[in-house]
């Protein structure tokens, strides 16, 4: 073989190496694709009835003192019922030093509306409270009581405050009259007819001991979602005293 002949044979060996090994090289690839990339899955956030079942971490203690407002203002009651023309006030709050306990008692009506005299229509509310602080928890004969909830502060679904309930709720006529604002004479018939739905819960705080809380709906009709309603206006006097009194620090 001449040299001419010989670099055109290893000319030709060398360009079909090239060319083969591409080929085979392609092959592979094609069978064994690259694995995609690892993908890091992100818890989800809690839902909102698996939030409700987690206590809160640190609890609420309040300082043993009697405070010197004994009741949260009205304005921290949002979800009492306002009807036209009419406002709600605090009724002589009290505080009492009762030998090893402080005794609170709240009211919130309708200004002028109380007992007899609460002739008006329109949906509204009345709340009243007996509250206790003691030094701790363990001093209240009601934290040997297993009946005696804490309420659940951590939880916006009104189920879980619910359980608070005290009964089912008593219906009652609240008012008859012969109009509105208007008294019967003699032997005249009722032609308006308000009723009340009356409910009770008792829980605790800490050592904020709601004794009895007392949460009425009142008007001509009573809706069959009342029961949420009043726990609503429960929840927000629950937590409209937790923020009104002194964190133990």
């Amino acid at each position: 073989m001449t040299a001419d002949r010989l670099t055109r044979s290893i000319a030709g060996a060398t360009i079909g190496a090239l060319f083969f090994g591409g080929c085979t090289a392609g092959r592979e690839s094609e069978a064994q694709p690259p694995s995609p990339p690892a993908i890091t899955a992100t818890p989800a956030a809690p839902t909102a009835s698996q939030r409700a079942t987690v206590p809160p971490l640190e609890p609420i203690e309040f300082t043993f003192q009697a405070p010197d407002e004994p009741c949260p203002p009205v304005s921290s009651l949002e979800t009492l019922p306002v009807p036209d023309g009419h406002r709600y006030e605090s009724f002589e709050p009290f505080v009492t030093d009762d030998d090893g306990y402080f005794s609170m008692i709240c009211s919130y009506n309708i200004v002028g509306a109380r007992g007899a005299n609460d002739t008006i229509i329109e949906d509204h509310a009345s709340v009243s409270a007996q509250i206790q602080l003691y030094r701790s928890w363990e001093e209240s004969p009601t934290s040997r009581l297993s009946f005696w909830p804490e309420f659940p502060l951590w939880s916006e679904d009104l189920a879980d405050w619910a359980r608070a309930s005290v009964g089912d709720g008593d219906r009652y006529v609240r008012w008859e009259g012969c109009g509105e604002d208007t008294p019967c004479e003699g032997s005249e018939e009722p032609t308006v007819r308000t009723y009340a739905s009356r409910w009770d819960f008792r829980g605790h705080v800490g050592n904020l001991d709601f004794n009895d809380v007392t949460v009425q709906f009142i008007g001509e009709q009573i809706p069959p979602d009342v029961e949420l309603i009043v726990t609503e206006i429960l929840r927000d006097f629950v937590l409209a005293v937790v923020d009104h009194y002194e964190h133990a620090s």
